[in-house]
């Protein structure tokens, strides 16, 4: 009813994404520099020509770059005051990525052999969605074997029925 306070337990919490993400996360630096950035830009830019402006930050693949030089969006491309490209992981991050993973998932022993964390590396070649892509069916993989361990093989199978 209106007006009326109705208490009860609270059906929904939020939990912040920064919860999930561990301190010494490889892509942590990222959130520091995109505030920086949206910082600097708002400072420079607030109340320019009387006119407030919108600090904006575009995150997207490579193609990203190419797709702001047509002629309709140059004016956009004109107005980027920083620019920033992840390169892809390195071996020892994308086994602490996938341990992370595993970790949310509730995962406590090891999961994957050394071997499968390479053959996941090598296979995407260091990128996110490419790992995840290819560790997704891996597990499938491994789990229709009744497998406790991921191996090479593993990988070997998934990346020829994904790739």
């Amino acid at each position: 009813m209106r007006g009326m306070e109705d208490k009860r337990d609270v059906l929904f919490i939020y939990v912040s994404p920064e919860d999930f993400v561990p301190a010494d996360h490889p892509r942590r630096p990222i959130r520091t520099m995109v505030d920086q950035v949206l910082e600097s830009h708002t400072i420079s830019q607030f109340d320019q020509d009387s006119q407030p402006r919108m600090p904006l930050v575009l995150a997207g693949q490579n193609n990203l770059v190419d797709k702001l030089m047509f002629h309709a969006l140059r004016p956009i491309a004109l107005r980027i005051i920083g620019r920033s490209h992840l390169e892809n992981l390195k071996l020892k991050d994308m086994r602490a990525y996938l341990n992370h993973h595993l970790q949310i998932a509730g995962v406590k022993e090891r999961l994957f052999a050394e071997e499968a964390t390479l053959a996941i590396h090598q296979g995407s070649g260091g990128l996110l969605r490419r790992a995840n892509l290819l560790a997704k069916g891996v597990l499938t993989a491994a789990g229709r074997e009744k497998c406790q361990n991921v191996s090479a093989e593993h990988v070997r199978v998934a990346a020829t029925e994904i790739m």
